[in-house]
């Protein structure tokens, strides 16, 4: 084999591994972006009502053992 064939294997190679690691990272990017998401609704929600908001505290604290 020659050295070209070898260079354009190992840049082929390095192409794919580069694009799914990329891949990988932008699902993971997408996921977290829709957890965060839902987590500041979810917090808006608790700060709308503080009565849901206690609630949740004392749900929290039981569920710790802390009661």
């Amino acid at each position: 084999m020659d050295n070209h064939t070898i260079d354009k294997l190992v840049a082929e190679s390095l192409v794919n591994r580069l694009a799914e690691g990329e891949l990988g990272r932008a699902h993971l990017e997408a996921r977290y972006t829709l957890t965060l998401a839902e987590l500041q609704a979810f917090k808006a929600v608790l700060e709308y009502d503080p009565a849901l908001k206690e609630l949740f505290e004392e749900t929290q604290a039981k569920m710790k053992g802390n009661n």
